[in-house]
């Protein structure tokens, strides 16, 4: 085991023990939030807006990242989301790599290694930066079929956003692909809301 791959391990059980309830229950879950671009100045200024008040602050820990990214101040989702994912800084616009291309593991892939059940759920394109930085090994955020190829090459339980047309290439349909690995595909919420097991791509 790399020192990066124990870094990242580590920030799990430290996740894991600061959100133990002091009565010692155990935790079953752990759901890693990301507001996109977000940082104090975005969050002061919803404090601001709200009133005073944002419901982060019932949150009992809060930690700092720095996420600038290896060749920028100035960090892009793609370098941001990948030293979020795997615990190290690449050039902007690359996922899941360091800066001379060399493959690092999320923190997905890690638990998935040790029999956790995962998931990604977004507001967008399951292709886009931030998420495929847990997912995908790729030089360039812009690459979205190959981001979508990554998905095809991980046991996630679960994922659902939008980015439905990178997974429906006439060469290669990986739609049928997910169909054929047990995953249940659906494009409505109707149909999703109906499904209460098994693996799910939301597309």
């Amino acid at each position: 085991m790399n020192s990066k791959t124990k870094h990242i391990l580590l920030l799990l059980l430290a996740a894991v023990l600061m959100t133990t309830p002091a009565y010692g229950k155990k935790v079953k879950n752990i759901i890693f939030l990301i507001g996109d671009g977000m940082g104090l100045t975005q969050m002061y200024a919803g404090m601001t807006k709200n009133g005073g008040h944002l419901n982060l602050e019932q949150c009992q820990y809060v930690g700092l990242s720095k996420t600038y990214s290896a060749d920028s101040y100035i960090t892009d989702s793609a370098a941001g989301g990948t030293a979020l994912a795997c615990g190290v800084k690449t050039n902007n616009g690359m996922l899941g790599m360091t800066p001379d291309s060399a493959a690092v593991k999320s923190i997905l892939h890690i638990a998935e290694e040790n029999g956790k059940a995962t998931g990604i759920v977004v507001a967008c394109s399951v292709t886009h930066a931030t998420p495929a930085a847990f997912v995908a090994h790729q030089p360039s955020r812009s690459m979205d079929k190959e981001i979508a190829e990554d998905y095809l090459k991980t046991d996630i339980d679960v994922f659902i956003g939008g980015g439905r047309k990178f997974f429906e290439k006439k060469k290669r349909n990986l739609t049928s692909e997910l169909k054929e690995k047990n995953y249940q595909v659906v494009t409505e919420m109707s149909d999703l809301q109906n499904i209460h097991s098994g693996k799910v791509a939301g597309l």
